[in-house]
């Protein structure tokens, strides 16, 4: 296919895409040519277009899953560096902090500021840290025997 196309062929696409009931016949019969023909030549014209759209269509696809595939990688390396402030890592921070000589309400304060408004209460911090100082306890107990 050459290009330029032949203005019939635009016209026959035109009429076989937008014609009203009729018209591929008119035309057809104008041009001295069949409808058979009138559709070949349709043809000709649209499939070549179809084929930039669909082009187009998947590089904006290809953009679109390149930007997706960046995004992922991107939560990935934050989701290796992220710490989960459960129950028992609360625990487990606030018997540090204590260990070191922080007190309670300090590291209520500081779990807030990592964890809005999902910090145990200093009560619950303490009853666990106390809890965690008797298994300690216990322990220190059995490596002294």
């Amino acid at each position: 296919m050459g290009m330029v196309a032949n203005r019939r062929g635009i016209g026959s696409a035109f009429f076989v895409s937008f014609g009203q009931y009729g018209d591929v016949s008119r035309f057809a019969q104008e041009q001295g040519i069949s409808r058979q023909w009138v559709y070949r030549e349709a043809q000709q014209v649209v499939l070549p277009l179809q084929g930039t759209k669909a082009r187009q269509h998947i590089e904006r696809l290809e953009r679109e899953n390149a930007q997706l595939q960046e995004r992922v990688a991107q939560l990935q390396e934050r989701l290796a560096r992220a710490v989960v402030l459960d129950d028992d890592k609360q625990t487990e921070f606030a018997s540090v902090g204590q260990a070191c000589g922080v007190t309670l309400p300090q590291c209520h304060t500081l779990l807030e500021v990592l964890s809005p408004g999902k910090a145990l209460s200093v009560a619950s911090l303490g009853r666990r840290t106390q809890a965690s100082g008797a298994k300690a306890g216990a322990l220190l107990e059995v490596f002294r025997s």
